[in-house]
């Protein structure tokens, strides 16, 4: 289990550090554009996410499958539709900025590839961001939350 000693905090200032260097970059309009169809994206393959583990872990997932339909063709259209109009430089970024993942993904996760360096860069963010591990399992503390908030639960 991690524990996050005011991380979430840092974790806030950080995000808010590199939203105001965005915005001094190139304007509002331009952010939100960019950001919203990377959005939508990650928004579909969440939804896309809900009948694959309906059907791999044969639990009932409360959600209703019209809406997971309705979401996810919302989601292709708002993904496809900028390429449509003609994609704007924001669209091109975007689509180059979640493409460059691949960069990562492939040598690290697909290969395995396990540079000595890793340990010291992950224990360096983990001093940085004060997070630790600590005995226990994470399941049972987001349960011990949600029984704290039942009430707000349908």
């Amino acid at each position: 289990m991690w524990t996050l000693d005011g991380a979430v905090t840092r974790l806030l200032a950080y995000l808010a550090i590199i939203a105001v260097f965005l915005i001094a970059v190139g304007s509002f309009d331009t952010l939100v554009y960019g950001l919203s169809f990377a959005g939508w994206i990650f928004y579909g393959s969440a939804v896309l996410a809900v009948p694959i583990l309906r059907y791999r872990l044969h639990q009932c997932i409360w959600v209703p499958m019209i809406f997971v339909v309705v979401v996810f063709i919302t989601a292709c259209y708002l993904v496809v539709s900028p390429f449509i109009n003609g994609p704007g430089m924001e669209t091109i970024y975007a689509c180059l900025f979640i493409f460059s993942g691949l960069i990562f993904y492939f040598p690290f996760v697909h290969f395995k590839y396990h540079p000595k360096i890793m340990d010291h860069i992950t224990m360096f963010l983990q001093l940085a961001g004060k997070t630790r591990k600590t005995r226990g399992c994470t399941l049972q503390i987001i349960r011990k939350a949600l029984r704290k908030f039942r009430w707000l639960l349908p």
